[in-house]
């Protein structure tokens, strides 16, 4: 007998068995619908990621040409489209500068280095920036405040004032120029000018600057804060002019300061100095009378141009009177920053007939004596290029100085120039000036320098 196989599972079984790898497969069918677009998704973002680490991998950091960066003169146009007529570079626009800015850690000098990772920005004249240094860290050693640096690009030479404002905490403005390393990379080069007012108040510097690019530097001396900085720039105004001072009014109460835009007091504490008459109806002629024990401590800067000299050739020129006994001070002021010592160049008494200079942390009493009773004239002469200042009295003394030291130290200093600063701060101060005129060299021209009977060199 043949014997019939059967299956050990009953038909229901079978049945419901096929049902269940129906329902498995429509299940595994919905799931990988479901996933599947993720899975494409993640597989196409890690292989853009890959693409863009390999890129970021191989930027040449080091070796971008300078011509390939973005300028001032490239962000311009790109704000300006944005419908702002003035220069704020918001936060956007900061970091997207940063990303393109691959000269950003290579502009400070390695002996000031203090941090690696660094970022400056672009001011154009005529604009103006709101930043801030609260999020900035320590790079220029000025302070050990965070700061933060800006440039700009000159083209021909121009007046540039840079104002500082708006602040919450002390803040000090610096410009220096811009150098360039072995491999053409910007660097901080040398301070041109400051602006240290203390606390709050508002810093300024104006200079005559030639074609360039140049560095601003907003540091934190105490404390964090926004503020405003503001670039102008035009065509330099000098007119060689004389001030005999005839035509102002002669007063007790409206001096000097008051009359003319020339001069002004270096302490509010000061008493100004005093337009009257030389003399009664025997001598009409109008002069600036220091005299301290008629009018107290007298302290008036007269500036060169109002503005900071950095180059070029001047020459500044006064009549001088002392009596009998009597003694005469001033002081070149290197900056409008007064009321504050430090950047003072050089420095001259006039005491009884003797005459005493101080420079370069050098005292010296020259063998000529002024003459008294009588009028004799005072002739400063700036080379600043070569850095040199000569100052005449007659024909009987010359003494050189260096324009980029000061009264106290052999130390380089800034190389400028803002003017002259007449003092009376004794009970035998007094003297007169009169007739002072300021004369600009252009081109080739320069002034003559005249030998002396004595001559003192304070260079080292």
């Amino acid at each position: 007998m043949k014997t019939r196989k059967f299956s050990t599972r009953h038909p229901f079984t079978q049945i419901e068995s096929l049902a269940m790898v129906n329902k498995t497969s429509s299940w595994l069918e919905e799931i990988v619908r479901l996933i599947l677009p993720v899975i494409i998704l993640l597989a196409l973002t890690s292989c853009e990621q890959d693409e863009f680490d390999t890129i970021d991998e191989t930027i040449p950091t080091q070796e971008v040409p300078v011509s390939g960066l973005l300028t001032g003169e490239e962000i311009e146009p790109v704000v300006q489209k944005e419908g702002l007529h003035e220069l704020e570079l918001q936060a956007e626009l900061d970091e997207k500068f940063k990303s393109l800015n691959l000269e950003a850690e290579l502009l400070i000098p390695e002996s000031q280095m203090h941090a690696r990772s660094r970022y400056y920005y672009p001011l154009n004249c005529g604009y103006y920036n709101i930043g801030r240094t609260t999020d900035e860290t320590n790079t220029a050693n000025f302070y050990p405040g965070p700061d933060r640096i800006y440039f700009f690009t000159l083209t021909s030479t121009k007046q540039v004032n840079i104002t500082l404002s708006e602040m919450r905490a002390d803040h000090d403005l610096f410009l220096t120029n811009v150098t360039r390393d072995a491999l053409g990379r910007m660097r901080m080069g040398s301070t041109i000018t400051t602006s240290l007012h203390t606390g709050w108040d508002n810093e300024s510097i104006d200079v005559v600057l030639p074609a360039g690019r140049y560095f601003m530097i907003v540091d934190s001396y105490r404390g964090t804060s926004s503020f405003k900085l503001k670039l102008n720039c035009s065509s330099p105004a000098f007119s060689n002019r004389c001030e005999n001072h005839d035509e102002l009014v002669a007063s007790y109460s409206n001096g000097i300061s008051r009359q003319s835009s020339l001069w002004r007091k270096w302490s509010p504490s000061a008493s100004d100095g005093k337009v009257l008459y030389e003399g009664y109806s025997t001598y009409p002629n109008k002069v600036v009378k220091f005299d301290q024990p008629r009018f107290g401590y007298q302290d008036v800067v007269r500036s060169m141009t109002n503005y900071h000299i950095i180059g070029g050739a001047f020459e500044m020129d006064f009549d001088l009177y002392i009596p009998s006994g009597k003694k005469a001070e001033f002081v070149s002021e290197k900056l409008s920053r007064f009321g504050a010592y430090g950047q003072q160049g050089f420095y001259f008494k006039l005491d009884n007939g003797r005459i005493y200079v101080r420079h370069g942390g050098r005292y010296v009493l020259a063998s000529t004596r002024f003459p008294t009773n009588r009028w004799f004239k005072v002739k400063i002469i700036y080379y600043m290029n070569s850095d040199r200042i000569y100052i005449r009295f007659d024909d009987n003394l010359m003494v050189e100085v260096t324009a980029s030291r000061t009264v106290h130290s052999r130390a380089t200093s800034i190389r400028s120039i803002w003017g002259l600063n007449f003092t009376a701060d004794s009970s035998n101060s007094k003297f007169h000036i009169d007739n002072i005129c300021v004369k600009r060299y252009s081109g080739s021209g320069s002034p003559w320098l005249i030998g002396a009977n004595e001559m003192i060199s304070l260079v080292y």
